[in-house]
This record gives C-alpha cells, structure tokens and sequence, in this order.
C-alpha cells in the first residue's frame, strides 16, 4: 500500500566534521522523520522523498 499523509514527513539533517583545520571535511546527511498520524508504523517500508504531493502543490497554488 502507498499513501501521502499530511501528520507525516521528514526534514534533512546535516554532520559535518573535521579531524584536523586543514583536511577536508566530512559531510553526512541524514533525515529526521515524524508522524502523528496516531497508527503505529512498526515494520513498514519508508521511502523518502523531496517530491511534493498533489495535495501540496494545490494548497501552494492557492496561496500564491
């Protein structure tokens, strides 16, 4: 099963690090998810995405 929902999504998080000033950096980027959906999501295949729904792109029409 697939579905959008608006209670549910994510944001980009960022670590970078160095061991030393003049040694390249260490980038990582990781996501933070969340849900408040109220159904518990045990087990389930997630997949990310920065693509917007219909819902949102709708919504944003409206707005501008």
């Amino acid at each position: 099963m697939k579905c959008n929902v608006s209670e549910a999504g994510w944001f980009p998080i960022y670590d970078i690090k160095a061991d030393k000033i003049n040694e390249p950096l260490q980038l990582s980027y990781k996501a933070q998810v969340y849900q408040n959906t109220g159904t518990d999501w045990n087990d389930i295949k997630l997949t990310l995405s920065t693509r917007r729904s219909k819902h949102e792109q709708c919504q944003a029409k409206r707005c501008s």
